[in-house]
């Protein structure tokens, strides 16, 4: 959109015209950039605020977890 104004304003109907082929170039260009750069082939993953549990905190849980469940059901 910038383009087709700015060209438009230059060069009158025709700009908004070339102004499409310009910035789909433009973004090839950006685009290939990025590719090459390698930053797209970073992992991105959000490491978990929690520590780390132990087996026996897990099953723990689990018990308890399984009370609930038969208390539940009296």
């Amino acid at each position: 959109v910038p383009a087709a104004a700015l060209l438009s304003a230059r060069i009158g109907l025709n700009g908004v015209w070339w102004a499409m082929p310009i910035s789909w170039g433009l973004g090839v260009v950006f685009s290939a950039a990025y590719f090459y750069s390698g930053g797209w082939q970073k992992k991105a993953l959000v490491k978990p605020s929690r520590k780390n549990i132990e087996k026996a905190e897990i099953l723990n849980e689990l018990e308890v977890l399984d009370l609930e469940k038969k208390e539940v059901r009296l």
